[in-house]
């Protein structure tokens, strides 16, 4: 049964009246909960220990309730209670052991090992939080897709409603095919449960806190008084079957250690999967009460303590053959919404559970069976409705159709497959969702994406024209069986071109991890470019992305399209030195000479700027600038190469840019009057022209025209490494 959020206190009543008006309502909703889901259960064979499970139940009620005032952030009228939803998943056991003929135990055996299906259920969920807690995922739980949890749930509330329908014809199982055998004479309870789950409904709907609780009064009332207008009794009523049979009073089985002797073990052990099935109902359960709370009453609870304080509980409630029991959100949102604010509602809560506990026995003898079933079809159907026929609106199709089918296939095969099914559903939505997200976030050639190496203008202009030739894809995620796909496809379109690459680098900078289906794939990347003549490059791959590599390589076979390299930056230079080594006969001319030529667009000029300056030969590692330096030198390189390398936090040395022929260093420390803030050396023998701004000023004094050329070439150079940064900064993002 389910209290609503309406219904709130009138503003003049006194603080203490609604909260005791809550513990009372909500009290007997667990009241009913405890008893209708005690006869579902416990009946038939097992009916002798009818009295002893709602005991327990209600127990359990007690204990989880006091249980969450050591959780933070848990609202004050929080409220704990026995759980339907797992429970629902032990039904295909209960009702073997409820068949006098399906097990050759006596009646404490078959009691025993019901409870003991429950309470391991319950330390199996325990156990699961207290994990989920250790390792603080907790959170991580409440991921799996909605639509699978939801399925989850509202099968166990079509198992619910099956099961109290089938309880009335006493079907052998909770089923479709048992109801199809509608006998005749069950015809009565069927229209009396029914009749009662309408009124229910209906009273809900006009006041969702008191409309249950009247529903169900009233019809205790009614049916008392139809018994005495007929001049029947208790027993007359017991006997015509609208009361619990005389065997739930007589040889009544109550708690002691001796049950522990009687349980079946073997027949615990042929339905571990069951108890599994329900602690992962109940896991999820939690998850979803948790949430529900936090968002009806705006808090947030910290999710590894409330974990690791119902695991706890659930652990101790499962070994002395309690059910599985958690933060009720229903519950607790009801306590709100009828106007408790302090500890005064849980008090008279928990005291209205003890004194039911206390008169457990007599509270299920008397109450009608149709009140009971009637309860339980209405919490079924709240289920179902909550969590699949109110979804329909609030669903895409797809994921509605979904947690419709994994009820579905709970009503046609059972809860087991049901589930299967749905862990199956819940990795294809995985599987999908995550393939959907580009795996390959940019696609630069080199007019997006360049190494740090400053050349001269003619080269510089050779991979302007020809950065179709050399292509990066920088790719992030986890390289599965869905995402890889994404990558071929992109590798595929670019070998498809006209102006197809000659080179194709694969940025792994942030590739978390690969599966082996992308090793598959990776190695029919290396097909593909071997057809096609193209190289593919992997950089930058993490260490344990990289340990997956080391098996790609010993696919690949002899002489591979597929290299690797650590670092893009390194990879980009060399494809650009084999592109303008390829391409060096027609278009690389470099040096001095040919930047002052290309920058100036006058020879003679280029070679009056070129004689102010004086040649030196250098040896490699000979450094030439050196960082906090404040000379005002100006490089420009002729021959060899130069390396620019700043110092990182930890005090080394890190080359940030390679220097080539036709290439300027120093201006802007030059111009600005600043400190080096680099050093720069001879990565191998190097001619450089060396030219002093205090001899450049003297010399230009009288020269307008030179001062002009010169200021233009420096102008130029740094118009050129603006253009550059902008650049770099454009990819970085």
């Amino acid at each position: 049964m389910s209290v609503g959020v309406k219904g709130r206190p009138k503003s003049g009543a006194a603080p203490v009246v609604p909260s005791v008006v809550a513990g009372l309502l909500v009290g007997f909703n667990l009241l009913g909960q405890a008893v209708a889901l005690s006869g579902l259960v416990f009946a038939g064979a097992l009916a002798v220990g009818l009295g002893l499970s709602t005991a327990l139940l209600l127990a359990s009620c007690i204990v989880a309730t006091c249980a969450l005032t050591a959780i933070p952030g848990m609202p004050p009228t929080a409220v704990g209670a026995l759980q339907n939803v797992p429970v629902a998943a032990l039904l295909p056991a209960a009702y073997l052991l409820a068949d006098p003929t399906a097990a050759a135990l006596s009646p404490e055996s078959r009691v025993a090992t019901m409870l003991a299906l429950l309470g391991l259920s319950a330390v199996v969920t325990g156990v699961g939080m207290l994990i989920l807690s250790a390792l603080d995922v907790g959170r991580v739980v409440r991921l799996m897709p909605h639509p699978v949890s939801a399925g989850f749930l509202a099968s166990a509330g079509m198992i619910l409603i099956l099961a109290g329908l089938s309880r009335i014809v006493d079907a052998p199982a909770p089923g479709l095919q048992g109801l199809a055998r509608l006998p005749v004479e069950a015809l009565p309870a069927l229209a009396l449960t029914l009749g009662l789950t309408g009124a229910i409904g209906l009273l809900a709907r006009w006041r969702a806190d008191l409309g249950p609780f009247l529903a169900v009064l009233l019809a205790f009332l009614a049916f008392y008084g139809v018994l005495s207008a007929q001049g029947l009794g208790p027993e007359d009523a017991r006997t015509l079957g609208y009361l619990p049979p005389r065997s739930t009073q007589e040889a009544l089985i109550g708690w002691h250690p001796g049950l522990f002797d009687a349980i079946s073990w073997s027949f615990v052990s042929g339905h571990v999967a069951l108890i599994a099935a329900a602690a992962l109902i109940g896991i999820l359960g939690a998850m979803l009460n948790l949430t529900g709370i936090e968002l009806a009453l705006r808090t947030d609870i910290e999710t590894r303590r409330a974990l690791s304080v119902t695991g706890l509980t659930n652990v101790g409630l499962g070994a002395m053959g309690g059910s599985i029991s958690y933060v009720s959100s229903v519950n607790t949102v009801s306590m709100q919404a009828l106007g408790a604010r302090g500890p005064v509602a849980r008090i008279v809560l928990l005291g209205f559970l003890a004194a039911s506990l206390v008169y457990a026995p007599a509270i299920v003898a008397f109450t009608p069976t149709f009140v009971a079933t009637g309860l339980l079809v209405y919490i079924g159907y709240t289920i179902l409705s909550r969590w699949l026929l109110r979804q329909y609106r609030q669903q895409p199709l797809a994921d509605w159709a979904i947690s419709a089918g994994i009820v579905l296939v709970t009503v046609v095969f059972g809860i087991l497959p049901a589930i299967g099914f749905g862990i199956v559903a819940a990795s294809l939505i995985f599987a999908i969702s995550y393939a959907r997200l580009p795996v390959v976030t940019r696609l630069a050639d080199l007019n997006v994406r360049r190494s740090s190496v400053d050349r001269g203008p003619a080269q510089s202009a050779v991979l302007d024209r020809e950065a179709h030739r050399v292509l990066t894809l920088t790719l992030r995620g986890f390289l599965f069986f869905g995402s890889v796909e994404q990558l071929l496809e992109h590798v595929r379109a670019a070998l498809n071109r006209p102006n197809r690459p000659d080179t194709i680098l694969l940025d792994f900078a942030r590739v978390s991890a690969l599966d082996s289906a992308a090793l598959a794939a990776l190695q029919k990347l290396d097909f593909l470019a071997r057809n096609s003549q193209v190289q593919i490059v992997i950089t930058e791959a993490s260490p344990a992305v990289a340990a997956a590599l080391v098996r790609l390589e010993a696919l690949l076979g002899p002489d591979p399209a597929m290299r690797f390299a650590s670092a893009t930056d390194a990879a980009l230079e060399a494809a650009e030195d084999r592109l303008l080594t390829r391409l060096e006969a027609a278009e690389t001319g470099a040096g001095a000479r040919a930047f002052l030529d290309a920058t100036l667009g006058d020879a003679a000029l280029a070679q009056r700027v070129l004689s102010m300056m004086t040649r030196e030969e250098v040896a490699a590692g000979q450094r030439l600038m050196a960082c906090g330096d404040r000379d005002t030198d100006v490089i420009l390189v002729e021959r060899g190469q130069l390396a620019v390398l700043a110092p990182t936090p930890d005090g080394r040395m890190r080359r940030i840019q390679s220097l080539r022929p036709g290439a300027l260093i120093g201006e802007i420390a030059s111009y600005a009057g600043l400190p080096r803030a680099a050093d720069v050396i001879a990565e191998t023998a190097a001619t450089v022209y060396r030219f002093n701004r205090s001899e450049l000023d003297q010399r230009t004094r009288d020269d307008p025209e030179l001062a002009a050329a010169w200021h233009r070439m420096i102008a130029t150079a740094l118009s050129r490494k603006h253009h550059r940064t902008l650049r770099m900064l454009r990819e970085s993002r």
